[in-house]
């Protein structure tokens, strides 16, 4: 029987959105599907943050759009306005609605070529992280009880963090990918040709999104 030896005690976990795409969306006031020919959209969900952000960029008949929103996955909360220190009770009534806000970022002259190099990272064609979960695996070869054996190095990613849903089309060919924590993917496996696009990936839309 193979030995696994473990670097992380954590779980393999993909973080699911407590919302489904149709309910952020309907809360946005955005198409369920992505509706040009150029867009990409990014759902980010921090499971340490109750506000998660959308990041989205397209090109319209005039111009490339780039846009940020912010929401709640539960917008209606009960605020708490009372407290009776004696009881420890908390009276929980007044419903509050979070609104999501929108941010419009400027445009960068130079948004086009950032497109084309966004491509170029090979989103389009990257497959989903469990496809190629079997080249994180490190093959050994250990004495164990008299006798030789496989064994394999598995490194866990965390169970918990930011979440990343990523849908990209351009002209007739579209892409969805799901990945949790990429930075630890990053500093894990870096000579992986997939995470090394993702890594391009990722630098390139930080930069619009963030430094722009």
């Amino acid at each position: 029987m193979k030995n696994i030896h473990y670097i992380l005690v954590y779980l393999i976990s993909q973080s699911i959105f407590s919302q489904s795409n149709l309910e952020i969306n309907k809360q946005l006031g955005i198409p369920d599907s992505l509706s040009y020919t150029k867009e990409l959209r990014i759902y980010i969900s921090d499971s340490f943050d109750k506000e998660s952000e959308l990041w989205r960029l397209y090109k319209n008949d005039m111009e490339w759009v780039i846009e940020t929103h912010r929401y709640f996955e539960s917008p209606k909360t009960y605020q708490i306005v009372e407290y009776d220190e004696e009881s420890k009770q908390k009276d929980s009534i007044g419903l509050i609605v979070h609104n999501p806000t929108k941010i419009r970022i400027p445009t960068p002259d130079d948004m086009e070529l950032k497109w084309l190099k966004l491509l170029a990272t090979k989103i389009l064609e990257m497959p989903k992280i469990e496809v190629i979960e079997w080249k994180f695996n490190e093959p050994m070869v250990e004495y164990v009880d008299g006798k030789y054996v496989m064994t394999q190095l598995i490194h866990l990613p965390p169970n918990d963090g930011v979440t990343y849903k990523i849908q990209i089309r351009n002209d007739g060919t579209f892409n969805q990918i799901l990945i949790s924590n990429p930075d630890f993917y990053f500093e894990t496996y870096p000579h992986l040709d997939e995470i090394e696009y993702l890594s391009n990936f990722f630098e390139i839309i930080q930069g619009i999104f963030i430094k722009n």
